[in-house]
Order: structure tokens, then sequence, then C-alpha cells
């Protein structure tokens, strides 16, 4: 975390992979080791694979760890990182993906009902964190809010973040920071200017990390106020700071103990293949892409096993250790999260996903699902249905739409 906060990422991304090798980990320690991993993908704007670790390997070490402090963590990073996408989907500007290459992403909608999952279970927990970790979710949670129902909901929201930051400056700046972000996409661009210069001026602004956000941030404020000359100061802030950012991202150590702990060099499709790798050795990988595939069928410990040419026993071990459940528990959770992922989609009915996803009855299916998730499918489906609806018809399509249409995000102009 320290070559992080420095935006040393090759060195913190190496050391993290390494770290994962240390044999006394327990739940905790590896869901922290794998956010590290998915942080630095994200910044080296390998979006995919920040995400796959971050939901795939991250989030369930924290569910795995019971500790409030881990899992409020994980899933608010998990909310934040859903909002960015987001963003990029609904083609808002956004930080952390300039300079990146658009990819295919699922509609706006489809990530912010994503993004609630992990907020629901942050906020069963919020109460048992300390104040500082309290700050930072609700930060999230008001980025979210607002994009997805609109500023005056998460407005609440954020000056109960800054309340619980008050003690804790790098918190402050975090919960300003977010609070200006949701203000700026929402077009209050007085409000985003006063978070944000308030945040620019905190003495825990001043790392190069925060400074090339709020550069970012205020460029597009003061373009849309009109103040061009400090839309310009800025931007060539911001434009500097990035630049040295790409430099240091690849830079390596030139302490020669550091490189014998770390290596002599740094080669990003090397040290992502590591990391897969790492995370999920090849065995494993045929196992889980076998039942992936066939969700919708009937599936025996015999069959993944053979279809991974290693023994049961093999199997059952290997799934104890990298997923800490057995390849039964595995089979379920799938099911129930693609099930679950069907029902957010809001495009299928309830019988229709309990057979996608292997199930002969329909009360079996709805009996698992509610034990998993506390709620039945149908009830979750009649929720995604009329959110699907009132997205499309207040916030995300056309609301953007009509921003790209008048220039408020191509010309900043102010409404």
């Amino acid at each position: 975390m320290l070559f992080l906060a420095h935006d040393k990422l090759s060195l913190s991304l190496t050391a993290a992979v390494k770290a994962l090798g240390f044999p006394d980990l327990v739940a905790k320690d590896r869901a922290r080791l794998y956010t590290t991993i998915a942080i630095c993908f994200h910044q080296l704007i390998d979006f995919p694979s920040g995400r796959q670790v971050m939901e795939e390997y991250a989030w369930p070490e924290a569910e795995r760890s019971n500790d409030p402090q881990t899992i409020v963590a994980l899933s608010s990073r998990c909310v934040g990182m859903l909002h960015s996408y987001a963003c990029w989907s609904a083609d808002i500007p956004c930080v952390s993906t300039v300079g990146a290459e658009k990819v295919k992403l699922p509609p706006p909608a489809e990530l912010v009902a994503r993004a609630r999952r992990y907020l629901a279970i942050c906020d069963s927990y919020l109460a048992r964190v300390p104040a500082s970790d309290r700050s930072w979710a609700l930060g999230q949670k008001g980025l979210l809010l607002s994009l997805a129902e609109g500023w005056p909901r998460a407005r609440a929201i954020f000056d109960e973040a800054l309340a619980y930051a008050a003690n804790f400056p790098r918190e402050r700046v975090a919960a300003l920071t977010s609070a200006g972000v949701a203000a700026r996409i929402a077009k209050e661009w007085q409000l985003a200017r006063s978070y944000f210069e308030q945040a620019k001026a905190l003495p825990a602004a001043q790392c190069a990390y925060n400074q090339r956000v709020l550069a970012y941030e205020l460029s597009l404020v003061y373009q849309a106020l009109g103040d061009f000359e400090s839309a310009l100061a800025e931007m060539r802030s911001f434009s500097h700071l990035q630049t040295q950012k790409v430099r240091l991202a690849t830079q390596w150590t030139s302490d020669p103990s550091s490189k014998r702990r770390y290596g002599e060099g740094f080669d990003l499709s090397t040290v992502k293949g590591l990391v897969f790798e790492r995370l999920q050795p090849a065995v494993l990988k045929r196992a889980v892409a076998y039942v992936e595939t066939n969700l919708d069928k009937r599936l025996m410990l015999s069959d993944v096993a053979r279809q991974s040419s290693v023994s049961t026993r093999t199997l059952q071990n290997l799934f104890k250790v990298h997923h800490g459940v057995a390849v039964s528990e595995f089979i379920r959770e799938r099911r129930m999260q693609r099930a679950n992922d069907m029902l957010i989609q809001g495009r299928l009915s309830v019988s229709e996903i309990s057979g996608r996803i292997g199930y002969s009855r329909l009360a079996n299916f709805s009996r698992d699902y509610r034990r998993r998730f506390g709620r039945t499918p149908s009830s979750v489906l009649d929720a995604s249905v009329g959110a699907r609806r009132r997205y499309d018809q207040y916030r995300i399509e056309d609301p953007i739409r009509s921003a790209q249409a008048n220039g408020h995000y191509r010309n900043g102009s102010a409404s």
C-alpha cells in the first residue's frame, strides 16, 4: 500500500503478488492483498482484470473473513468501482478512465443494480466499524445514489460522511472529493467547486493522487462555470501529474535489496499471468470453467474431476484451499450468483432462470435463493423491473442524452 500511495503501481502489484505466497495468511489478509492487486490493475487501465480480481477474489475472501471492517472496506470499494464503470458506460467523464480504450460494458442500470447488492451488505455492517471507515463507505454510497436517484437523495449522506470524517484528515479529503464528484455529475457546479476547493486546501490532499484527481475535477467545474483561465491551469496541472503517474507506474527500483526481493524489472503481461496463475492454478481453472459452462446441467463431483484430469479428493482440496468451500458449495454459490445476476437484469421469468441454472423444481430454487439472499426470487425480479423502468425514465438515459445534446459535458457550459 505504501508503493500504491506514491503511484509506484508496478512495485505495489509485484509486492502484493509475492505476499500472496505467504503460508500464514488469513481471509482478511488475502482480501486486502487482492484489493491492492485490483486497484493496481484499475489504475494501469486494465479495468476487466481489476473488476475480476475485486469481485471474484477479493470479495469472497472478505465474506469468509466475517470481519466487519474488511467487509465494509471491500463492499464499498466494489460500489466505487462499479460506479466508475457505470459512468464510463454512460459517457460521463471520470478521472479513472482518462486514456482508457473504451470496451464493451453492460448498461449503466445493470452496473448500478450490481453495486446496490454490495451497498446493502455494507449498510448492514456499517454500525460495527469505526467512524473513519463509515466516512469512506458513506462517500461511496453517496456517489452511487446521486447517479441513480439524483443529487437531493445523496446530499444528506455526504453530510453524514463529512461529519464522521471531521477528525480524520485523509478521510475528510476523500469525503469532500466524493461529494464534489457527485455534485459535478449532477451539474451542481457551485457546490462541486466548493467541495473541491475545500479538499484541495487541506494538507492531507497534497499527495500526487489527490492533487491529480482534484485538478481533473476542478478543470471540468471551472470550464462549466466559464472560468476558462482557471480551467486551463487545472488541466495543465492534471496533464503534468498524469504524465508523472504514467512514468512512476512502471518505474522500477534501483535499490539492490529491493531488486533481490522483487526482481530485476517489471512487465505487466508477465505479472498479470502470474497473478491469475497464483490466484487459480491451471487445474482449478479447468474445473471452474467446466462448472461455469454447465450450470444448467446436473453437475456431479466425479464429472468435474474427470474434466479437470484429477481425482475427486485432489479437486476437493484445491477448492478448499483456493475458494474456502467444497465443490458442491461452490457450484451452488455460482448458481445463486448467476440467478441473482439474471434477476437483476429483469429479462427472464423466475421459472426460466430456475431452468437455466440446473433446477428441475422451482420450489427448490426459491428455497435455496431465499436461504442465500434473504429474499424471494420474485421480489428481486419485481424490484429490478421497476428499477429499470425508473432508470430509463429518469436518470441513466434521458438526462445523459440531454446533457450530450446541449453540450454540458462536451463544451463544459453551465446550466
